[in-house]
């Protein structure tokens, strides 16, 4: 299998507890369920297969369970419960009758107590909460006025948490309800990251000033706000369980995560790392009362499973991607005002490739990029930048802004700093080429614009008319408006071109080789744009090529799709850097 096969196995794994070795849940291709037990000697052994026909599936923490909820026409349900031993239980219930036809089933998560919360919603539009205890009947609760989809629920304090994710580019907008009235009480913009007890962990966001967003406390029941400490940029925490209010959270520093023990009860916040291999990205993939599951992968380390214990002690599983051979290195340093990931080989490099990542408001981390593409030009001899370019998140609100009144000057300034850092290594700005997706891809060709002695660029999917991305983007959603303006300074329902991400300005490449790739199904980025500005670019005489692929959105979903994409984008590089390749 190849290296995408397998980032995209992992990836799609769920991860549901701990015993000798992790305990991995996966979709197979009839369509079932397998859970499976990775051992500390690599061997895997099946728990038991589910078929998954049911209206909704779950892993139940408080019981070590997979639970199959189904709710059928005349208001019976049905949980099937399957324990990680393979015990199969089963309880049905009647649920109240809705006053309109029958109840659609939205939605279900887990509440503290073990409960089960549907949310659930008649012919007429009318939803409800329906609490289903473990023991004992159906209880129904008020859904309020209000839009979202459930997140926390604890019957206890009588709140519930809403998160309305959709807001455009702005956060996720948090309401707390008391469902015995249905009154909204509180509200806070930001990610809900996990609760107990009443109180909510939320990664609170600033994105209308451009500051960092912040690890905060919310009293569900007060509605008051308590921010914790800081140290990187946090990415995602979890509560402990172990008695106490403590945190783990996932800080990113250096371009690199970390584990941070976080302590609100004296203000602490130490890392963890010592307890874990090398990695440069953890994702959180599980939290219960038994511990914290996270997955770890690097650039250049293998990929791995962690379980922390509510005492903070750590087991290891290996994962199935291996450690990059040869002695290739990555450090994190500044290249002049820009903050940088750079991956150098074994010998002294042939060329260098600058990877700017999209967004802007992103964060480019050590982890496996373009599905491993890096590996690739590390063994063919290329230095890779993983630029954090001006406007990205994670080293605070000033750089976040530092462009927003000027791009393109910013931009230059970044790129010139690349430059001269490849001419430190050996390195001319002909052997340098640029990658970049989505506004990455709009960077990547505006460095050629701005700079015509680079070697050329690959663009995925990239932003190539900003007027016509921003109202098509606020047609659909006129919340799109205000943060473009923001930082482009470009007001709504306009025509005129942005002075620097216009076709015109961006095709202006000169004798550059350019490669632009993008999925024919892109949802994000209009796709005949660049077709056009393309066909522009080659009209003018530009050595311009353009990649369609079928079937693909705006960022590869399936294995077959990130091989694809893979290829195309290595393929591409080595033509732009030809003369430097053996």
């Amino acid at each position: 299998m190849s290296l995408a096969d397998d980032l995209h196995a992992e990836r799609d794994q769920y991860l549901f507890a701990w015993q000798d070795g992790p305990v991995l849940g996966r979709v197979g291709p009839d369509g079932r369920l397998e859970v499976a037990v990775t051992d500390r000697g690599g061997g895997r052994r099946v728990l038991f297969r589910l078929e998954l026909d049911a209206d909704a599936v779950l892993f139940l923490g408080a019981r070590q369970a997979v639970a199959r909820v189904s709710l059928r026409d005349d208001g019976r349900l049905t949980v099937t419960e399957t324990t990680l031993d393979g015990e199969e239980t089963q309880r049905r219930a009647d649920l109240p009758a809705p006053a309109a036809g029958a109840w659609s089933l939205l939605d279900v998560l887990e509440s503290g107590c073990g409960a089960l919360v549907l949310t659930v919603e008649d012919a007429a539009g009318d939803r409800r909460f329906l609490e289903v205890p473990p023991a004992g009947g159906v209880r129904a609760h008020l859904f309020p006025d209000a839009p979202g989809e459930p997140v926390y629920w604890n019957a206890e304090s009588d709140v519930a948490v809403l998160a309305e994710e959709d807001r455009g580019p702005w956060p996720t907008l948090l309401r707390v309800c008391a469902p015995s009235s249905g009154r909204v009480t509180a509200s806070v913009a930001g990610r809900w990251l996990d609760g107990r007890d009443g109180t909510g962990a939320v990664l609170a966001d600033h994105t209308d000033t451009g500051t960092e967003p912040t690890l905060t406390l919310w009293d569900l029941g007060a509605g008051t706000l308590t921010p914790l400490p800081t140290g990187g940029w946090t990415d995602d925490a979890r509560f402990l369980r172990d008695g106490t209010s403590r945190l783990l959270a996932v800080r990113t520093v250096d371009a690199t995560d970390r584990l941070d023990l976080v302590d609100p009860a004296d203000g602490s916040a130490r890392p963890i790392a010592p307890d874990l291999p090398e990695a440069g990205r953890l994702r959180i993939r599980a939290a219960n009362h038994t511990g914290i599951g996270v997955y770890a992968l690097g650039t250049l380390t293998a990929s791995s499973w962690h379980w922390i214990t509510p005492r903070g002690t750590v087991a290891t599983g290996a994962g199935r991607i291996a450690a990059h051979p040869g002695g290739a290195t990555r450090r994190h340093h500044r290249l002049g005002p820009a903050p940088a990931l750079v991956y150098a080989p074994e010998r002294g490099p042939v060329a260098m490739v600058v990877s700017l990542h999209g967004g802007p408001e992103s964060v480019e981390r050590d982890e496996l990029r373009w599905d491993g593409l890096y590996r690739d030009l590390l063994d063919a001899g290329i230095l890779v930048v993983g630029l954090n370019y001006a406007g990205s998140v994670g080293y605070g609100s000033a750089h976040r802004r530092r462009p927003w009144s000027d791009w393109r000057a910013a931009f230059h300034g970044d790129l010139d700093a690349c430059v001269a850092e490849a001419r430190a290594r050996g390195l001319g700005p002909g052997d340098v080429a640029l990658l970049g997706g989505s506004f990455g891809g709009a960077l990547a060709l505006l460095g050629c614009a701005l700079d015509q002695r680079l070697a050329g660029a690959v663009a995925c999917a990239p932003l190539v008319d900003l007027r016509h991305h921003v109202n098509r983007a606020v047609a659909v959603d006129p919340h799109y408006g205000t943060w473009f303006e923001q930082r482009f300074a470009m007001a709504p329902d306009a025509t005129d071109p942005h002075p620097v991400f216009a076709p015109a300005r961006l095709t202006a490449t000169g004798d550059r080789p350019v490669f632009l790739i993008h999925g024919d199904q892109d949802e994000v980025v209009d796709g005949e744009a660049t077709a056009r500005a393309a066909a522009h670019a080659r009209a003018e005489g530009r050595p311009w090529t353009f990649i369609e692929e079928d079937g693909t959105g705006h960022v590869p979903q399936t294995p077959e799709q990130a091989i694809r994409r893979h290829d195309h984008v290595r393929d591409a590089l080595y033509a732009v850097l030809s003369h430097r390749l053996p």
